[in-house]
């Protein structure tokens, strides 16, 4: 009877041993899946934050090659003297500013049409927006 007890006792040590070692083993077996779901959400997150940068520098590269060619116009001379005579008043030797005022009044007969007046300014040079 006691070689039976003492070969219970050993078949149930052997078990408990057994499902410690499977009980470990699943845990380490889970520690490595969640560290490898982590690195792959990060991986995810790095490559999103590199989409947006590449586009923003996309965008930026853009910008700066409009603001490049802008900066050249700027500094052609007919864009210059573009500039000087709308913005400023500004007039060649020669020539004679004109400056128009319109009172803004509300007349329904006495109204200047667009193509007259764009007519006048051909004309005698006008510096009227």
């Amino acid at each position: 009877m006691q070689d039976k007890h003492r070969k219970k006792n050993f078949i149930t040590r052997v078990h408990w041993g057994r499902l410690i070692v499977v009980t470990i083993l699943f845990f380490g077996l889970v520690r490595g899946v969640v560290a490898f779901a982590k690195k792959i959400i990060q991986e995810r997150r790095i490559h999103f934050r590199l989409t947006e940068v590449r586009q923003a520098l996309k965008k930026l590269t853009k910008e700066d090659l409009y603001l490049e060619k802008e900066k050249e116009a700027l500094y052609s001379p007919e864009k210059i003297r573009t500039l000087a005579r709308e913005k400023l008043g500004l007039v060649l030797p020669g020539e004679i500013a004109v400056k128009v005022i319109f009172k803004k009044k509300k007349r329904k007969n006495h109204t200047v049409s667009k193509n007259l007046l764009k007519k006048m300014k051909e004309d005698f040079k006008l510096n009227v927006p």
